[in-house]
Formats: C-alpha cells, structure tokens, sequence
C-alpha cells in the first residue's frame, strides 16, 4: 500500500455529487442578518453598512459548517467586525459585495450550494488545502564553526515550526498541543516532543503513548530529565526504523500523554474541533482528521528521504 493510498477516494460517489451541483443552477441566498453572522456588539442599527475587511473563502471553493467565510466592517455607527459564517457546509457561488463598495443589513451578500453529503465535503476541503498542507520543509543545516550536521524541520504546513501538532481534546485554543518532530543531528536520528501543558512536563518516567487506526500503538517513556519551563517543556527519544515505518504507514489518531508521578492524563487528537476564525490569533496547522494524517506522513517521507539522499 503507497504512502498516498488513505487518501484515495470512493471516486463514483464523487462523480454524482459533483453531478449534483452541476445540476443544481441557483444557489442558496445568504443575507447579512442573524445567524449569519457573529459579533462582538449586541446591538447593530439597522441604518448602518458595512464593506469587506477580509475574504478567506473564494467563489468555487468549498466552506464547513461555521468557518468563517469572509469579514465585514462597519461604516457608519461603529459596529465592529462582523464574521460571516454558515451552519451547513456547502461551495460558495458568489459574493454580492466587492471590495470599495458597500451593504446593509439585511441586502444578499452571499449565494453558496449546501451540502449535506460530509465525506464528499471532507475531501474537496483536503483537495482544496493540500497545497498549504504541502507547504512544509527539512533541510540540512551545517554548523560552520564545529561541522556538525542537523536535518530537521524549518516549517510545518506554512507555519515557521518544526513541530507538528496534536490538539488536546475539547481544547479551546488552538495553543494546547501537543508537538512532535524528527530530527538527525550529527548521525543520530531522534523524536522530538513538546508539551504546552504545565501538568504534562514529558518528566522522566513520563511516558506517551501513540494510537493508529489499525489498533497499533507506538509507547515512549522518557529516561532523562525534560527541558524548558512552564507551558513549553522539551523532550528526546532515540528514533528507530520501525518507529518511522509506523508513522509513514499507520494512520496517527490520537496520543496519550501521562504524567505518572502524578498519576494524570490527558489525551491529544488530530481529529479537533477548530474551525477557520478570523477571532482566533493562532491556527490550527490542519482542519480534518484526513489532513492531520496526510500532514504527519508527508513529514515522515520527507524526512526520510532527505536522509537517504544525505547520509550524515
């Protein structure tokens, strides 16, 4: 089975649903009212108008349920942002407000398709944002001082980390993860893990514990002391070919972090709840269960094959 083979799809079940939509001429129309949109001020007057600050879905692009779609701002009375989301997923048709001009309450500013067939949303989306996603980079670093060689990773789904992330469970900031890289410095190759949780240090004798979807599990439990202090806390284990063969052919779904000198818990998953918020200073680095996987494999072939290519 190829690295790619998760993610190919039920391609009939896609053809009729694409059907679907070709058959289907008038959208659905979205106007700027309540519960379209969310904002931070109860009370708007219905004399104000509004103009585009920022638009995160395209016409022809797919949405889910309660991303945000695009942000106005208001004009006249002082209304602040108002964030346009749906609560159905579906493709938007068309926006009804270009940039200089502006709307009022209750005017169309949207027409979309919903969509209620969620698999096929999940994998237009992961099509849609594979090209993010694939935005990610190893490379090898030589110390010119002392010759020492290091691959690891520079930038994680566009965003400047070298960690990938698990969320915790019902977290509600996209900051409590849980991270993990690969790393060879100098001919030994390593994992990588921090935690953002002041109660899960990765202290020694702490361990983690990854599950796959076949069941299969990958447990590590640390035999030196962690580093770092408060919500960021470092620490190593030594990699090893069947651990990377596990991450490359397994479907990661979730990890267990413990802390055993307490005795507490807490778990850390890759299907997350997030959505696309302007609100939100920091995002996720994948929005699906399907994404999160691809993700973490793409990772591990790449770092693979840098080191192949790379013998340090």
């Amino acid at each position: 089975m190829g690295l790619f083979s998760l993610f190919s799809n039920n391609k009939n079940q896609e053809k009729n649903q694409e059907k679907k939509l070709e058959s289907k001429i008038d959208g659905e129309k979205i106007f700027l009212k309540k519960p379209f949109f969310t904002s931070r001020i109860e009370y708007i007057p219905e004399s104000d108008s509004f103009e585009i600050e920022d638009i995160f879905v395209e016409p022809g692009q797919y949405f889910r349920a309660k991303e945000t779609i695009l942000t106005v701002g208001s004009l006249i009375h002082g209304s602040g942002i108002l964030s346009i989301s749906l609560p159905f997923s579906g493709q938007l048709e068309k926006i009804y407000l270009e940039t200089g001009g502006s709307i009022g309450l209750n005017e169309q500013i949207l027409s979309v398709i919903k969509i209620e067939n969620n698999q096929f949303i999940e994998n237009k989306l992961f099509e849609q944002n594979k090209e993010q996603l694939n935005q990610t980079e190893v490379g090898l670093l030589t110390d010119e001082f002392t010759d020492e060689k290091t691959i690891c990773f520079t930038k994680i789904a566009g965003q400047e980390t070298q960690y990938f992330h698990l969320y915790r469970h019902k977290a509600d900031f996209a900051l409590e993860f849980l991270g993990l890289t690969f790393t060879n410095h100098n001919g030994y190759p390593y994992l990588s893990l921090v935690s953002t949780s002041k109660e899960l240090p990765l202290s020694k004798g702490d361990s983690i514990i990854f599950l796959f979807e076949n069941k299969e599990k990958l447990e590590i439990v640390f035999n030196s002391a962690s580093n770092g202090k408060g919500y960021w806390r470092t620490n190593n284990t030594k990699l090893t070919s069947e651990s990377l063969q596990i991450f490359l052919k397994s479907n990661l779904v979730k990890a267990k972090i413990s802390n055993n000198r307490k005795n507490i818990y807490d778990i850390y998953v890759l299907d997350h709840e997030f959505k696309r918020n302007y609100n939100e200073d920091y995002q996720p680095q994948y929005y699906s269960l399907l994404e999160g996987q691809y993700l973490i494999k793409l990772m591990t072939s790449k770092f693979i094959k840098i080191n192949l290519d790379n013998k340090i």
